[in-house]
């Protein structure tokens, strides 16, 4: 049986640029502090072979950010940008398979 980080090795690289995008894109668009991004060995990431991350937007615990995550004007916010950052991510993973030249040819040489 593989460990986590075995089975997801193949994918750290991509997981890490993929979990930036989205905190670089949630500092923009939140006033709320970030608690960075941390590699954990978390169960319902533990043997996805693919990238994959996890977002804490806050905790229910704390009064004033349960009200905000309960309001529907934040999810909308948050899952659009949520949404922006995975199109954004999946166009660069494209480009880096395809590469510049495989990319032109794909098109027809449109652009």
């Amino acid at each position: 049986k593989l460990s986590w980080d075995q089975e997801q090795r193949p994918y750290l690289e991509s997981s890490r640029r993929l979990a930036m995008l989205i905190q670089q894109k949630l500092l923009g668009t939140l006033s709320w502090p970030s608690g960075g991004v941390v590699q954990a060995d978390l169960y319902l990431l533990r043997r996805v072979r693919m990238p994959a991350v996890m977002v804490e937007l806050g905790s229910l615990y704390h009064s004033g950010e349960a009200a905000e995550l309960q309001k529907p004007e934040f999810q909308e916010v948050v899952g659009r940008a949520l949404a922006e950052v995975v199109i954004q991510y999946q166009d660069m993973q494209e480009k880096e398979i395809l590469g510049p030249d495989t990319e032109h040819e794909a098109t027809g040489g449109k652009q």
